[in-house]
């Protein structure tokens, strides 16, 4: 399951519009719109589903929630270059770890070694 969150709108994308209006290096442009979105990536984690996904992940009121679904489209239709970093394996990903630990309370068990957890962020512009 790949669970990728944006904010309802690009005004209350904070993080997108600090980097919004500012020059993208060594490409040679200005980056006029931005968005950032969180992603979580689950793998074999057996019993997750859409609901706890939601209950564990998602704030209804601030943000928007795409589940093995692109959610770049629809917080920034116009995107043109779309980049996502995530941690190298062999180095701790402190969100990750958070993440894996929500997901074994909500499913009241702890996870096995061949359930992954993982994350990255987007950033997508125009």
């Amino acid at each position: 399951m790949r669970i990728e969150l944006s904010c309802t709108s690009l005004a209350l994308d904070g993080r997108g519009s600090r980097i919004a209006g500012k020059p993208a290096g060594s490409l040679g442009r200005l980056i006029l719109r931005a968005a950032v979105l969180d992603v979580y990536i689950l793998r074999d984690v057996r019993g997750f589903g859409e609901g706890l996904a939601r209950d564990i992940f998602l704030d209804p009121v601030a943000q928007k929630m795409h589940i093995d679904d692109p959610g770049v489209p629809d917080i920034l239709p116009d995107w043109n270059l779309l980049v996502e970093v995530t941690y190298r394996a062999g180095v701790t990903n402190p969100e990750a770890l958070t993440a894996r630990e929500a997901a074994g309370l909500a499913l009241d068990r702890d996870l096995g070694d061949e359930e992954i957890v993982q994350t990255a962020r987007q950033y997508a512009f125009e």
